[in-house]
């Protein structure tokens, strides 16, 4: 499989300067599959219809953040786990540290370890062809 990068340009050290810049590749997709095409291609596979694929990919992306939005993590095998994700800043005592010190909400997905294997690039034991873009 083939995943594309570009080159960006940032700071070196953000802390420090922001004048003094690196370059980085970064990853970069350039496009992103519908629900519409992710359903027709498994139509075409399964033999269901794309509307009755549809209506499974919604309803078991609902089921996904229902559980996530309950405090659950969910296995999604083989990607990996989804699951609510809390940063929040530090405190001297563990009094002090609650609801106001959260700074941060999201949801993360810890990579399952066959998806993270394959994703590596082949120089590393996977199966993943870097290309810069455009080229």
């Amino acid at each position: 499989m083939t995943a594309f990068y570009k080159l960006r340009q940032f700071p070196k050290n953000p802390k420090v300067s922001l004048e003094e810049k690196q370059w980085f590749g970064v990853a970069y997709s350039p496009a992103i599959a519908s629900l519409d095409e992710l359903a027709e291609r498994v139509a075409r596979r399964s033999g269901h219809s794309k509307g009755q694929v549809i209506g499974l990919i919604e309803d078991y992306f609902s089921r996904i953040e229902r559980h996530v939005l309950s405090g659950r993590s969910v296995s999604m095998k083989p990607l990996g786990i989804i699951a609510p994700y809390i940063s929040s800043s530090g405190a001297e005592c563990a009094d002090d540290c609650g609801v106001d010190s959260v700074r941060k909400v999201n949801i993360r997905l810890r990579t399952g370890e066959e998806t993270l294997r394959r994703i590596q690039t082949r120089s590393c034991g996977g199966e993943l062809d870097l290309k810069k873009f455009g080229e």
